[in-house]
């Protein structure tokens, strides 16, 4: 097992987990009230993160199963993921991908929290059992940055739920 990765998804688990327990607290109505009309509302920023690595862990299996044509890392790969997450510490909005941006209008906090454990659960048997070239290989393709590594698609997934996080946290201190 690649314990750097391994390393990165406990923090990643760690900011998710101590988020949803800050958010068990809130009223429901609370999450699910949306700022403007055009702004999603908490409950609808948590389903576009779980979706959106919910997308990316779907693709990446994809990739591995079928394994041709899978290219080792390069550097222009680590670069754009580097760009991607230097552009998700801004405070810049960014139109999400059509694939991650249909949202429902409401949702439960209990049942995003068990859906997005399995997702998590399935990043965590990619980490332990994929042989370490393929991690090291461009196994996932962002839909604005392009194809990268675990490692770089592991520092967006953490720069996505952070950019997120802020996000939220603004709302709630509104």
């Amino acid at each position: 097992m690649n314990l750097k990765l391994k390393r990165k998804f406990d923090k990643l688990e760690k900011g998710r987990l101590e988020l949803f327990s800050k958010l068990e607290r809130i009223d429901t109505n609370l999450l699910m009230k949306k700022p403007t009309e055009v702004k999603w509302s908490i409950i609808q920023i948590l389903f576009h993160l779980f979706k959106s690595e919910q997308l990316s862990i779907i693709s990446i299996k994809h990739t591995i199963t079928k394994n041709k044509n899978i290219k080792n890392s390069n550097i222009l790969s680590h670069f754009r993921g580097l760009v991607l997450m230097l552009a998700l510490s801004t405070n810049f909005k960014f139109k999400a991908p059509q694939n991650v941006a249909v949202i429902p209008d409401n949702g439960s906090l209990n049942d995003l929290q068990i859906k997005w454990d399995k997702v998590r659960k399935n990043l965590l048997e990619i980490i332990e059992t994929t042989d370490e070239k393929i991690l090291k290989s461009d196994i996932f393709s962002h839909p604005l940055a392009g194809k990268m590594n675990l490692n770089a698609t592991m520092n967006f997934m953490h720069s996505h739920f952070n950019h997120h996080k802020k996000q939220i946290i603004r709302y709630l201190s509104d």
